[in-house]
């Protein structure tokens, strides 16, 4: 049996309600699961989003110039929205280098140019390790201007940080072994924070929330300095910075990270979220937040809770929980997983 004769892809089962021989069975049935590529992920048009590939080459020139020839080739068949791939210089390693997208919607096109972006770099043999970085952006008009909307984005993220990390792990078992310096856990600093805000007896405002939460360099989990050069001004070209996830040449990590990231976002829209009980929830395990040492560490009950709340089809959870639970097992050792994608 395969796992969409277990629960129907299209359906939206409460995963987390499950009992505990039908959670047996589900995670039984994860374990021979493999993630495709998908045309597209039928995220929400008002969804824009960068990515920016890390990696390390001995031969940028040779990299740089498949660039421009990949740009060239998709503005003759007109599958560029008038922006570029940019290929350029990444200080963080002597070697290494990135391409970074244009501002991207999900369309069959532009799954189409991540895949050829991700041969561009592998048939240049160019070095994925733990120095590299997959870091994905999106524009702050998804959640707008809405301060209540703002808070519960990171009450939520706050919460399920741990999970969050061990996803964005990617196909990799671990954390690069630069993560704590350069993407560095912010729940239980961010946790501090918003309890300060909530001392106000009004909600406080978009400024208000962004000068309290604002860390002064990019070496956190999460950036928003885009934002907060914008004051109040929410639009695409003003974007928030996912720093945490692992780099990888497989289209199929990439689509997951976007789908998962658009719709932990997204989610705050949904009118699902509970923040007061957000709040409670985080409370009880604030001593072990931002402990990176254990964010590696399986905690599949808050997994499947997150899946419930922030996804509407089994088959977005399914490539969630797959890619999270990578070899159903923790290592120290920084590798590649058994294949999990198609």
């Amino acid at each position: 049996m395969e796992i969409f004769d277990f629960i129907g892809e299209k359906s939206n089962d409460m995963l987390s309600k499950m009992s505990e021989k039908d959670k047996h069975e589900l995670l039984e049935l994860l374990k021979i699961y493999r993630i495709s590529l998908r045309d597209r992920l039928a995220l929400d048009p008002n969804v824009t989003f960068g990515l920016e590939f890390e990696f390390g080459t001995d031969n940028p020139s040779k990299v740089e110039s498949g660039t421009k020839t990949l740009n060239y080739k998709w503005l003759m068949e007109k599958r560029l929205n008038g922006s570029w791939y940019d290929f350029k210089k990444e200080t963080s390693s002597t070697d290494g280098y990135e391409i970074s997208s244009p501002i991207l919607i999900d369309s069959i096109e532009t799954w189409k140019q991540v895949k050829e972006i991700c041969s561009l770099i592998e048939s240049n043999k160019c070095r994925i390790d733990e120095r590299d970085a997959g870091h994905i952006h999106f524009g702050t008009q998804i959640i707008g201007n809405n301060p209540d909307e703002w808070l519960t984005f990171f009450r939520l993220y706050c919460l399920y940080e741990n999970i969050i990390y061990r996803f964005s792990y990617g196909e990799f078992e671990k954390e690069r072994s630069f993560v704590s310096t350069y993407a560095a856990p912010l729940a239980k600093e961010y946790t501090h924070r918003l309890d300060k805000l909530d001392e106000g007896i009004i909600t406080p405002s978009i400024r208000k929330i962004f000068t309290t939460l604002a860390v002064p360099h990019k070496k956190c989990a999460m950036q928003f300095y885009k934002v907060s050069e914008g004051g109040t001004s929410f639009e695409k070209n003003r974007t928030f910075e996912f720093r945490m996830p692992n780099a990888s040449t497989n289209p199929v990590i990439w689509q997951n990270n976007v789908n998962f990231f658009a719709h932990f976002v997204s989610s705050v829209k949904s009118g699902k979220l509970d923040i007061e009980l957000l709040k409670r929830k985080t409370k009880e395990k604030l001593d072990e937040l931002s402990k990176l040492s254990r964010y590696n560490l399986i905690s599949i009950d808050e997994a499947l809770e997150l899946a419930d709340l922030i996804f509407d089809n089994n088959l977005d959870k399914i490539n969630f929980l797959r890619q999270y639970m990578k070899e159903f097992e923790t290592t120290d050792e920084f590798r590649k997983s058994e294949s999990f994608t198609k």
